[in-house]
């Protein structure tokens, strides 16, 4: 066994705040849900991401390149910038906590209560004023502030943009097919359209009996997006027929709407006087389906009165905003005053996906991330059979799901939890990485469909690194040999994709390959350790008499081996076409084993070394926890189910996952350089161990 290593850390790298410790990086975590900037309270204070102090933080807008995000603060009368890819640092653009109506240059420039924001062409932000019935014009290139439209007055009317009043704007969208800002002006029940080229302002509908108070804006499938005030109030696009009137077609509803957005073809409201804050509006999420958002400890994110404060909860006068991460598909940024911050948030159909059974569309055991990876992103794909991910009956019950199966709480699996072990570590340690860990997991041989179906899986959504996990089961190595003598061979020798339902039925001695395996056959036959069936099956000894002899370890070890060379010439063609490094690791896992119910492990060091020596022979990189996982165990017992397949429950993920999270930052598989430990040499994925 390897020697277990306890690393312990001082008192300054897991403190901050205190008056004796010094002070040190903390970066913004990347999850499901986050923090984007914001300490919470009240106030007005730039700098880092977790201290910075908002007043009723409302319009957001970000660039293009999704570098920049831009936050209307309203009671500061100001417009806060966000750089997120310098920790999320906030500074103010322009503007100050006392109220004024002044243009020119950002540094004199003023405001009066910025409520709505929309990033327009050529590196400019419209602003809606509130206190002083204007839309603003904020050239970010030469930091000056102008007037876009408005004469400072209210009322409603038609006509030349600085002559025409705009006052109660609640939403601003930019749409590039006609050139045109957008604005909704729910007391007087209108759309408005300001022609950016030649600075008109016109009513694109008013008093529109299907939205009589139009509030919320987006661009979605090629139209402004509108949602009215109300509950159950239809969400509409706007489109126009060949002669130019509006239409408006409903594509969902929402309660209450303050903002939309959307992503990857979905559409998603903020919306008030609701225990569903953050609500996709299309498609509908199934019927009877529970909270879209998911808390890392599995349950939903909706608000539980005098249970749980609430992670968004914006009121009905609230102008919260809401706009989509151009870098992460899926992911949006999210403003509340009633939070004093802007948050971030992920739709990766948690509500669909939660239950650990289910399948996503690429044929993961896994949330849907989307194919492209975010920028600063290490993504690492679990493959192996049922033990990275199942969980135990009980587990399946504790969260009141019918029919048992021990699938569990997704959320409460190793590879989530690994995940979020890795993000947090990061985030507290001044590590510029985020983690992403994907799961390619089922019952069944595993080592086979490791060849088949990661490959692809590898390409689709670039992954960094495999850890493919075998475990301390005699059964498993005896389903490696025996899939030989069940399924047909490929030319490249290993047993192929699917079943062959015919095949079974085939005599024995039709079934007996040439080449390696039949040498295996004979010389086990000779043994007494294998024979035909009169169902046409095979009848073999177990795993462990047959490692006891040297010829047939051999034989086993090499058979076992073959599928993993295969998968890894196929690592080595990803890397030549994509011009990339991926790593692999066999990882074998020390469990009680699974043959039977004892509480002990059986054959232990036999079958580690059983895949210690495969991966040897075929060149893999052998990631080893028994160590930690004995010394450990008896203190965090229990782990695992006592019957069934020994399956961890979730705390034996939980732990399985720290273990594994350590074992991955001191092997040095994984890039996790800090910052401030060396500056501007922050490990890569190609200088990694492997």
């Amino acid at each position: 066994m390897k020697p277990l290593f306890i690393r312990l850390f001082p008192v300054s790298v897991l403190l901050t705040g205190l008056g004796t410790a010094p002070a040190r990086a903390l970066l913004p975590i990347s999850h499901y849900h986050d923090l984007v900037a914001g300490e919470g309270a009240q106030g007005y204070r730039d700098g880092a991401f977790f201290s910075a102090l908002f007043n009723f933080p409302q319009g957001l807008a970000v660039d293009p390149q999704g570098r920049f995000l831009y936050v209307a603060d309203r009671d500061n009368n100001c417009i806060r910038v966000i750089d997120l890819d310098k920790a999320n640092q906030v500074k103010t653009l322009a503007g100050s906590p006392t109220a004024g109506f002044a243009d020119g240059p950002f540094s004199r420039a003023s405001f009066n209560h910025p409520t709505a924001l929309a990033f327009l062409p050529g590196n400019r932000l419209a602003i809606f004023d509130s206190g002083n019935q204007r839309l603003r014009l904020a050239d970010l290139s030469r930091k000056t502030l102008s007037t876009l439209a408005g004469n400072g007055s209210e009322g409603f009317g038609d006509g030349k943009a600085l002559q025409t009043p705009v006052s109660g704007v609640w939403n601003l969208v930019y749409d590039l097919a006609d050139g045109a800002l957008y604005f909704t002006q729910p007391e007087d029940g209108a759309l408005r359209k300001l022609d950016l080229l030649h600075r008109r302002i016109t009513s694109a509908f008013r008093q529109n009996p299907r939205i009589p108070k139009p509030q919320a804006l987006c661009l979605f499938q090629g139209h402004v997006c509108v949602a009215g005030d109300g509950l159950k109030a239809p969400v509409c696009l706007m489109e126009r027929d060949t002669e130019g009137r509006v239409n408006l077609r409903p594509i969902g509803t929402g309660s209450h709407v303050l903002a939309l957005g959307s992503s990857q073809g979905s559409l998603y409201a903020v919306q008030a006087g609701s225990l569903a804050p953050w609500a996709r509006v299309f498609p509908p999420p199934p019927l009877g389906g529970d909270s879209l958002l998911k808390s890392v400890w599995g349950g939903g994110l909706g608000y539980a009165p005098n249970e749980s404060d609430p992670f968004l909860w914006p009121d009905q006068s609230d102008q919260a905003g809401l706009v989509a991460d151009p870098r992460q598909p899926g992911r949006f940024f999210v403003s509340s005053g009633y939070l004093q911050s802007v948050v971030g948030v992920k739709d990766y159909s948690f509500a669909e996906l939660i239950r650990g059974n289910t399948v996503n569309r690429e044929g993961l055991h896994d949330f849907e991330y989307p194919l492209s990876k975010p920028p600063h992103t290490f993504r690492l794909l679990v493959v192996g059979n049922s033990y990275p991910f199942h969980q135990s009956t009980q587990d399946d019950r504790r969260w009141g799901w019918p029919g048992g199966g021990g699938f569990g709480n997704r959320m409460e699996s190793m590879p989530k939890r690994l995940e979020l072990f890795l993000n947090t570590q990061a985030a507290l340690r001044d590590v510029p990485w985020h983690y992403e860990v994907l799961t390619l997991s089922a019952p069944g041989p595993s080592f086979v469909w490791l060849r088949y179906q990661a490959p692809a899986v590898i390409r689709e959504y670039g992954v960094d690194l495999v850890l493919y996990f075998v475990e301390s089961s005699s059964k498993e190595i005896n389903r490696t040999f025996k899939l030989y003598f069940e399924r047909p061979l490929t030319t490249e020798g290993i047993p192929q994709a699917q079943e062959d339902p015919e095949y079974p039925l085939k005599p024995c001695e039709e079934k007996v390959p040439g080449g390696l395996p039949g040498d295996f056959y004979r010389h086990v036959s000779t043994k007494g350790w294998a024979s035909p069936l009169p169902n046409h099956q095979f009848a073999f000894a177990d795993a462990v008499t047959l490692l006891g002899d040297p010829v047939t370890k051999a034989q086993v070890e090499a058979m076992a081996g073959k599928p993993l060379e295969r998968f890894q010439e196929e690592l080595k063609k990803i890397q030549a076409q994509d011009r990339r490094p991926v790593g692999f690791e066999v990882c074998f896992l020390p469990m009680r084993d699974a043959d039977n119910s004892r509480f002990h492990l059986n054959h232990l060091e036999e079958l580690r070394h059983f895949w210690e020596d495969t991966s040897r022979r075929i060149h893999a990189p052998f990631l080893d926890l028994t160590a930690p996982m004995v010394a450990l165990e008896k203190t965090f017992w229990p782990v695992d189910e006592s019957g069934g397949g020994q399956h961890f429950d979730a705390n034996g993920h939980l732990w399985f996952a720290y273990l594994l999270a350590q074992e991955l930052i001191d092997q040095r598989l994984i890039p996790f350089t800090p910052i401030q430990e060396k500056a501007g040499e922050e490990t890569s994925p190609d200088k990694l161990k492997n």
